[in-house]
Order: structure tokens, then C-alpha cells, then sequence
């Protein structure tokens, strides 16, 4: 930087003072300007997560000092000082994201031939449906060759439609589109504007046909949702024209869905070689998702052996419950696109059909309905995180499944039926089956907290005469609460609260229902107002607390942290907390109050909720010492002539012994 400054001093002096004409007139840019100066800094700005920690780490100092002060237990309700679940949601109330191929990393470990590199040894699929929303996602080459959305047509036909096509075996080919906002405002909303913050966006919309050029940033055109829109809808017709499919054999025939607009919305229409375009009506449907779709196009197809290309985890998790129907078709679902032109190789491929048997063989999860295993596999993979439904921020999908396979039956087996198991059709009952999912996970990842071996026997502790097994439950998940809350460093890696996980269990419901119809052709959606969220101007907006437990946490720390300052003595209706009717709290800075609550007075519930009494012993114990500070040299004198005096205090004694006191110590 020094021959930079040195070089632009010189050709500034000599354009500036000196007159000499200059064809490069210097710019004083900040990075030239650095040998002459420093830069000034700026301020930089406070960020929520930083301010959250401060208060969360204020409201924990000033209740621990009134804890100990009054030597009182902390009960589990004093332990959250945020209105939002942050194991749960980020500062800003996003919900939590975490990776949903985790999920398929543990099945694979676990079940080691389920998943394969190549197919080549097992018989051919008669139907593929591809995932469409992937396939754009390809990048156009950058070659002389791909320069309009007609080439870019091209290439995709060439890289996904034809090899599979080529395939001997393959009859039928399905290309499935998502419709978003098919069916009015949706949960999935949230999920796609967390996307887009995460990418460029351009906002100018291009018009795609054939002879327009592809725009030089692909990633940032796909990130105008309208423009994607367009996108699809352009593939999607340029499919069905017969002059495009000449690679289709006299007895193939391709079906697109999804993709279409107007009049033509919500239909699929197939086409063979050489004939126009047919309507199908079985597969006419209302599906807002590609990823359950998929699923009412493999089964309707008729066919003994079907492959889905989709990488979404969430798609062979839809699917997997409705081989229970199903049993008779063989799934097979790629995961993950071919590196070379052969689509059945160097890619990895999930049997589904295998999973299945490997469940109901698994000896771990012999106390589950054999029925239902498949159904509550996908209930903990929505539970702990899908596009709809947040994910837990301190524990991923693999310490939850290595929990249910560790305490399946605790948590849902057929020895707690009578509490309800995860797949129950009470919703009441399958809500104490997820505390208990949700609380064996902390207990297991905080294990050297407890006393006892299993959060089974941790459980049976809790039961009392006359309380429910709801009650029973709700105790379970504050005891956890309240053993880990002194073992972490922050709310995130503490439990919700049980208000907090019954509006997420709700949400799950939610999209466990959704998943349930993905064979069928008209989707019903459930009142998203009673599962979760709410609906306002700005749009969608998750409801992470019940109303009750985020007014006695903004109470609790309002108690802690705000309050009066007066100076004399909160006598007159001038202090804040007396105007209101309130007594001084441990957040006020008043000195010498009179605004207090006897602690004689208090009853056992109050003690529980405020900490009023706990204000009152600090405040009495300053004031104790402000007043033997003031009188402290005038007693001093007298205590050490004088040995019929009252007794002292410890300070005293302490002063008095440091200077050679001659008192009698036994007098003292």
C-alpha cells in the first residue's frame, strides 16, 4: 500500500498543483488513501442474538443472587426468559434448519442392503417418474451450443428424458411439476423465503421461448419464483409436442402433471409417438408438492416395478407408509442423479420395498405393530424436521432415530399403549408419546445428568397417586428441563416447553395428514389457523408458545430487569411500581424502599411465581449495611472502651481485632 499512496501522491501533485495534463486522473479511492491515514471505524451493530444472551445471562445472575440470598429452591418455570422456543427457532423467529439426509446415512448403516450404487443386477423399472424440480436446477453448459432456452430444452431432454427412454424396459415415463399456492396460502411459504434470502434473485422477468438467450446467471434467474414459474411452463408444453419426442418407441409413452396453467391446471396429459396429446383424468390432482405427487403417479401407473428420481428425503419418507398398501409394487427411488449417460449406474439407489422388511425384521423395534413401523419412521422424520416443520437446534435426526431404536419401546412400543404410541389416532395420546420421544432424546444426550439408567425408570419415578398421564408427562418434560437447564450455556440446548412441543406436534399432524393423501387426487388440507400457525397481513407465522406461557415469561423478565429508581423511598405515587399498583422488584434501583411485600404475608403459590420476598431480603440486608457503615466509626470507639455494650456486628469485630482492640474477646 505504501508504493500505491506514494504513486497516487505523485500523479495528484503533478495534475493538481503543478498543471501537468494527466490521461489518468487519480482517483482517491479509501485503499490508496491508507498510508496517509487510518480508517475510521465504525460501529458495529448489535446483532438480536447478542442482545438475547445478555438479557438471558442478566435474568440468570439476578435469579440465581435471589435464590441463594433467600435460600429457595428455582423452579423450571423460571427458566426460559425468551417468548421463543430457540430450540426450536433462530433469534429472529425463523424456524430451525438442520440436514434431512442424515436420516438416510443412519438407515444405511444400519440396513446395509438397502441402498445400492447400481441396479444393474435387479430387474428394470417399467415406470420412472422424475421429480421435475431437480432437473431444472441443471446448469446450461456453457457452450456455443446451449445458448437459448430452445438449446437449454435440449440438453435437458437429452440428459434426463432420453436415457431413460432408451431403457428397454421402461414403458412409461412421468415428469411431475410443483404447482405452488395451488391450494391458497401454504405453511411451505416460510420454507421458500428462507431460500430465497439464501440466493440471488433478479427481478426483472424474461420472457422464455424459444430464440430468447439464457441469462448469464442461472442460479439468480431460477430465484424469481414467477420466473421459474414460466420456466416450468414452458418444458412442460414443449414436452408434449410431438415433433420434440422422436426418441419414444411405439409402445412408450410420456405423462407430464404440474406443470401447466388456466385451463389446463391440475391435469396430466400423456403422448405417444406420432399421436396428440391425451388427457388423463387418474391423474388429475390438486398436489401443491412434486415430492408427494411422485408417489399418486407410481401407483396409478399400473406397473410391477416402478423408480423414482427424486434426491428430496422427504419424498421416499412420503411413500414408505403407503407400501403397507401397496406391497404388491416394487419401488425403487434414486437419490442421487447418474455421472455417466447410463441412468442406472454410479448413482445410489434406495429399495424401498427392502427398508420395509428390514424394519418389520429389526429386533430393536420388535415391540412396535408391525403394521405401523413404517408409519412411525416417518413420524419421526417430520418431527424432527421436514420442509413444514422445524428442526431441533442442539439435536439432529440421527441422535433422535439412534433414540427410538434405543427406547422403542418406551416411547412407542405396545407396553405403553395405555399412555398412546406415536402413530395413535387420538391426537391426545400421540402427544405423550412425542414428550417421551422428544424427552429420551435430552436424556440421552445429557445422560451423566441423571441418577437413573434409562428415561424409562427416570419416568416411573415421576408417578404419583392421583396425577394423570398427562400430568405424569408434563412433569417429565420439566424435571428435564430443570436437571439440564444448569448444564447448558444457553436456551438452544434446552427442551421446549411441553405448550411449546404440543404446538409443534400439532404442526407435524399437520403435514402427517398431507403426506397420508399423496395417492390420492384431491388433497384436503387441514385449517392451518388450528395447527400451529397464523395467518396475518404479512402472511404465515409460526405460533412457538401458548399465550399463557409468553405472558409469564414476559412478566418474569420484566420483574427481573425493569423497575423504578427512586430516591426517596417509593413513598408517593411520583414511583413507577406504586403508581402501578406493583411492589418493588428485584429490576428496580431504588434505594432505601418502602414499596415492598411482607414476607409473612406471602403465600406458597406466590412464592412460586414472583420473587418479591427475595427483593425485599436484599434490599433489607443493603440497607442493614448502609446503616452500620454510617454509624460504624462512632461505635467503634465505644465498643473499645466500653465492654458492656451491645453485641457487634461481624464487621466490627472484624475492624476491631485488625487494630489492636483491647476488648475482652469473650466479652465481645
Amino acid at each position: 500500500y505504501r508504493d500505491i499512496g506514494l504513486a497516487a501522491y505523485k500523479q495528484y501533485v503533478e495534475h493538481h498543483y503543478l498543471g501537468n495534463p494527466s490521461t489518468t486522473r487519480s482517483k482517491r479511492r479509501r485503499k490508496n488513501l491508507k498510508v496517509f491515514g487510518d480508517q475510521k471505524m465504525k460501529k458495529k451493530r448489535q446483532n438480536l442474538a447478542d442482545k438475547q444472551k445478555r438479557l438471558v445471562q442478566t435474568c440468570i445472575k439476578k435469579t440465581l443472587a435471589l435464590s441463594f440470598s433467600s435460600d429457595q429452591q428455582l423452579h423450571a418455570r423460571a427458566h426460559q426468559f425468551l417468548d421463543i422456543p430457540r430450540a426450536l427457532a433462530d433469534a429472529d423467529g425463523v424456524p430451525c434448519k438442520g440436514v434431512k439426509a442424515n436420516a438416510t446415512k443412519v438407515m444405511e448403516k444400519r440396513y446395509t442392503n438397502v441402498i445400492q450404487s447400481s441396479v444393474a443386477t435387479l430387474p428394470l423399472p417399467q415406470a420412472i417418474v422424475i421429480d421435475g424440480m431437480f432437473i431444472i436446477n441443471s446448469s446450461p453448459l456453457k457452450l456455443p451450443s446451449t445458448q437459448t432456452f430452445q438449446q437449454y430444452f435440449n440438453f435437458l431432454l437429452h440428459r434426463w428424458i432420453i436415457p431413460y427412454l432408451k431403457s428397454a424396459a421402461a414403458i412409461e415415463l412421468h415428469l411431475v411439476f410443483d404447482d405452488p399456492n395451488r391450494n391458497g396460502p401454504s405453511p411451505k411459504a416460510l420454507e421458500r423465503e428462507r431460500r430465497d434470502l439464501c440466493r440471488e434473485c433478479n427481478s426483472t422477468i424474461i420472457p422464455v421461448e424459444d430464440d430468447v438467450a439464457l441469462p448469464n446467471n442461472w442460479q439468480a434467474f431460477l430465484g424469481n419464483r414467477q420466473q421459474k414459474r414460466l420456466l416450468v411452463n414452458y418444458i412442460s408444453t414443449k414436452l408434449l409436442d410431438p415433433v420434440t419426442l422422436t426418441h419414444l418407441r411405439h409402445d412408450q409413452k410420456l405423462v407430464v402433471a404440474g406443470g401447466f396453467d388456466g385451463e389446463r391446471r391440475d391435469k396430466a396429459f400423456s403422448i405417444k409417438r406420432g399421436q396428440a396429446p391425451i388427457w388423463e383424468p387418474s391423474l388429475t390432482s390438486n398436489h401443491e408438492e412434486s415430492d408427494s405427487r411422485v408417489w399418486l403417479h407410481a401407483f396409478s401407473s399400473g406397473k410391477a416395478r416402478v423408480m423414482i428420481y427424486s434426491p428430496d428425503t422427504d419424498t421416499y419418507h412420503i411413500g414408505l407408509p403407503l407400501l403397507e398398501k401397496y406391497s404388491d409394487i416394487e419401488v425403487t427411488v434414486q437419490l442421487a442423479p447418474s455421472t455417466s449417460a447410463a441412468p442406472y449406474s454410479e448413482s445410489r439407489f434406495l429399495l424401498l420395498n427392502r427398508l420395509r422388511e428390514a424394519l418389520h425384521q429389526d429386533p430393536d423395534l420388535s415391540d412396535i405393530e408391525r403394521l405401523s413401523l413404517t408409519s412411525v419412521l416417518q413420524t419421526v422424520f417430520v418431527t424432527t424436521g421436514c420442509d413444514y416443520v422445524s428442526f431441533f437446534a442442539r439435536i439432529g435426526k440421527v441422535t433422535f432415530l439412534d433414540t427410538l431404536y434405543q427406547y422403542a419401546s418406551f416411547i412407542t412400543g405396545k407396553s405403553m399403549q395405555h399412555y398412546g404410541t406415536l402413530t395413535d389416532c387420538d391426537p391426545n395420546k400421540s402427544l405423550l408419546a412425542f414428550y417421551r420421544l422428544v424427552g429420551s432424546a435430552y436424556f440421552k444426550t445429557h445422560r451423566s445428568a441423571f441418577e437413573h439408567s434409562s428415561p424409562e425408570q427416570f419416568f416411573k419415578t415421576l408417578a404419583a397417586d392421583g396425577r394423570s398421564s398427562h400430568a405424569q408427562h408434563i412433569k417429565f418434560i420439566d424435571t428435564i428441563r430443570d436437571t439440564i437447564w444448569a448444564r447448558v450455556p444457553f436456551e438452544d440446548e434446552m427442551p421446549p416447553s411441553s405448550g411449546a412441543l404440543k404446538l409443534h406436534w400439532l404442526r407435524s399432524l399437520w403435514v402427517l395428514n398431507l403426506w397420508s393423501q399423496a395417492d390420492t387426487t384431491s388433497v384436503v388440507i387441514n385449517d392451518v389457523g388450528m395447527s400451529g400457525w397464523e395467518i396475518n397481513s404479512s402472511g404465515f407465522k409460526v405460533v412457538w408458545e401458548t399465550p399463557e406461557h409468553v405472558t409469564q415469561i414476559q412478566e418474569k423478565v420484566a420483574l427481573l430487569t425493569r423497575g423504578c429508581g427512586c430516591k426517596t423511598g417509593c413513598r408517593t405515587k411520583r414511583c413507577q411500581c406504586s403508581k402501578k399498583g406493583q411492589y418493588c422488584g428485584p429490576g428496580c434501583k431504588c434505594s432505601q424502599c418502602s414499596n415492598v411485600k411482607s414476607v409473612s404475608n406471602m403465600s406458597e403459590s406466590e412464592d412460586e411465581l414472583l420473587l418479591e420476598e427475595e427483593a425485599e431480603e436484599i434490599r433489607a440486608r443493603s440497607n442493614l449495611e448502609r446503616m452500620l457503615m454510617t454509624t460504624e466509626d462512632e461505635e467503634y470507639s465505644t465498643v473499645c472502651e466500653d465492654s458492656n455494650t451491645e453485641p457487634l456486628s461481624s464487621r466490627q469485630v472484624d475492624k476491631c481485632t485488625a487494630d489492636g482492640a483491647s476488648s475482652d474477646s469473650s466479652t465481645v
